[in-house]
């Protein structure tokens, strides 16, 4: 066997030497993606505490592994979407605000957001809120804009699936500064729809949501002061309890017999803020605003007891209480009222009460002064 010469074999090492390097460096750049579908699997799998080792490992990837992440995001599995949606929170923690891979991130998951199914879109609404609210005054780079789009999104397709989700998010994106006025009446016609949801959540949510600046939705929120649920109520009354512009004072005082104790000290407090209404006032709105007749008529006796009370406004609600024996009595303590005249009140009576006995009252009561 003939060996070949010194250079030859030299050359074959060197050769064999860059071979190696070049494999291995084959072997490393394969590596990231190797590790990412493996750790993807595997996270798509996890459950409990090993959800946050994989997110964990994930975030070590860096960029590399948010396609896969947006892919997850487009299966139907609660779980699965909730793992990647731990996984892009941890990827995204030590990122600044103005890191430029937030726009990127951002732009992403308003293309990917179409694509995705219910689960996904949840979980694609939340994570975008969490970062909104994380630091309002520094909001992500792009997250406002795509949070936006995403909204749009959700208000072209009506999809009530995510309501909560979407609220929250409009929450989170007009509380970020500076909030960005085109993304307002989007904002706008979510809380509109969210005041009719099927969902006492979420007509809370839509509540607390007119309270931003350019929703102008108040008028609408006062009905839900009659809501069936009493955290609906709760959260209307601190909405539209201290604006006059939505509801009047005296169209206030019935819920200070909400069967709700929350109602009742909401609306004490909404009524004690007004500039039109005072202390000593409350006694006599819980008096007349009574459910039962023989209470409302004790408005009478409270009256007579402070003489600093002006009459007036009190008796004329009384005159139109839907008890004919409390219009009655109204009548009488009009006619003999000396500090302010009260005769259009029981000529009112006297012309249009649907009560032929509070009718002739006041006619008596008419002809009795004109005699005088």
């Amino acid at each position: 066997m003939r060996w070949p010469s010194i250079g030859k074999r030299r050359f074959l090492i060197g050769a064999a030497g860059v071979a190696v390097m070049l494999l291995a460096g084959v072997v490393w750049l394969g590596r990231v993606p190797l590790l990412t579908w493996y750790y993807l699997h595997q996270l798509a799998r996890a459950g409990g505490a090993e959800r946050d080792a994989w997110a964990e490992r994930i975030a070590g990837l860096g960029g590399a592994a948010v396609p896969g992440l947006l892919h997850l995001l487009e299966q139907q599995d609660s779980r699965v979407c909730g793992n990647a949606r731990a996984a892009l929170a941890r990827l995204t923690e030590r990122w600044q605000p103005d890191d430029p891979r937030w726009a990127d991130l951002a732009d992403r998951l308003a293309e990917a957001y179409p694509q995705q199914r219910v689960a996904g879109r949840e979980c694609t609404l939340q994570q975008m809120a969490e970062w909104l609210r994380f630091d309002p005054a520094r909001p992500p780079e792009g997250m406002q804009s795509a949070a936006g789009r995403i909204l749009a999104e959700v208000v072209r397709g009506d999809d009530r699936e995510v309501e909560g989700a979407a609220l929250e998010l409009a929450a989170a994106l007009l509380a970020s500064l500076p909030p960005p006025e085109q993304a307002v009446a989007i904002c706008r016609e979510l809380a509109r729809r969210g005041l009719s949801s099927a969902e006492a959540e979420n007509r809370v949510r839509a509540i607390r949501l007119t309270l931003y600046r350019g929703m102008n939705l108040r008028p609408q929120v006062t009905p839900l002061l009659s809501d069936l649920r009493p955290e609906v109520r709760r959260a209307a009354m601190l909405a539209v309890g201290p604006a006059p512009e939505a509801i009047a004072t005296d169209n206030l005082l019935p819920w200070l017999h909400d069967p709700d104790p929350d109602v009742r000290q909401l609306c004490e407090a909404s009524l004690l803020a007004r500039d039109d209404f005072r202390p000593e006032h409350l006694p006599l709105a819980r008096l007349i605003t009574s459910p039962q007749a023989a209470v409302r008529l004790q408005v009478l006796a409270y009256l007579q007891k402070d003489t600093s009370l002006e009459p007036g406004a009190w008796l004329r609600r009384l005159s139109h209480d839907p008890a004919p024996e409390v219009r009655a009595a109204a009548v009488r303590a009009a006619a003999s009222q000396t500090m302010v005249d009260l005769s259009e009140l029981i000529r009112e009576r006297a012309q249009n009460d649907p009560s032929p006995t509070v009718s002739q009252l006041a006619w008596y009561y008419l002809r009795n002064s004109q005699k005088e």
